[in-house]
């Protein structure tokens, strides 16, 4: 059976909070910004759509600019 942080990226050095001015979010934070439930958010991680980061056994994160390209228009035409 699959394990349930197996769609997470691996963090490098370069990841680490400190390096970033950003504060990266939790699930739940995520998911009231997009207004959805934070099930939506986990399923979004486990598809791929949504890039998550873990920092310890438990601790996921997702970068504020990750969420934000869920947002963007396609362009002319796009649906």
């Amino acid at each position: 059976m699959p394990s349930h942080g197996a769609a997470l990226r691996a963090t490098s050095p370069e990841d680490s909070v400190s390096t970033r001015t950003t504060p990266d979010l939790s699930i739940a934070d995520a998911a009231a910004q997009m207004g959805v439930d934070y099930k939506t958010i986990r399923r979004w991680v486990s598809s791929g759509r949504l890039a998550a980061y873990r920092y310890g056994p438990r601790l996921v994160r997702i970068r504020q600019a990750d969420l934000d390209a869920l947002g963007k228009p396609l362009g002319p035409g796009g649906r």
